[in-house]
């Protein structure tokens, strides 16, 4: 195992906005092209809450590509992420998306059974007004 270590909750491939089956060489352009995106705004920001910002995003975007440039250390992290999904550029458990889909389904199947039993009312009730 690699000496270094990453964070399975952190959507790496999004940090670098690339995806997950990009190549080493596209690994290398995405980063070069991030950084440099952002040593550009730090250069040109006066403020310094936001240069603390950037900072803060170069810091994430050096740990995707130390992350994601060492296949070793990517093969570990995509095995650690197998197991959920992108929604948002998040990174979510398919266990929670499953559970999340039962109850919506078990809920639609409820409305729509309300929405039945009310209209079946409501023709009742209008027949028995003729």
């Amino acid at each position: 195992m690699a000496n270094k270590s990453f964070d399975p909750n952190i959507n790496y491939y999004n940090v670098l906005d690339i995806n997950r089956d990009a190549s080493g060489e596209e690994i290398d352009i995405a980063f070069d092209a991030a950084k440099y995106q952002l040593l550009d705004e730090y250069r040109n920001t006066t403020k310094e809450s936001k240069k603390a910002s950037i900072v803060k995003q170069i810091k994430m975007v050096e740990e995707a590509y130390d992350v994601l440039s060492d296949s070793e250390l990517r093969s570990e992290y995509d095995k650690a992420t197998s197991q959920l999904i992108v929604k948002k550029g998040e990174l979510i458990k398919v266990e929670d998306v499953e559970e999340a889909d039962r109850s919506f389904s078990e809920r639609m199947i409820y409305e729509t059974a309300v929405y039945r039993l009310a209209s079946e009312y409501s023709i009742l009730m209008n027949i028995e007004k003729l």
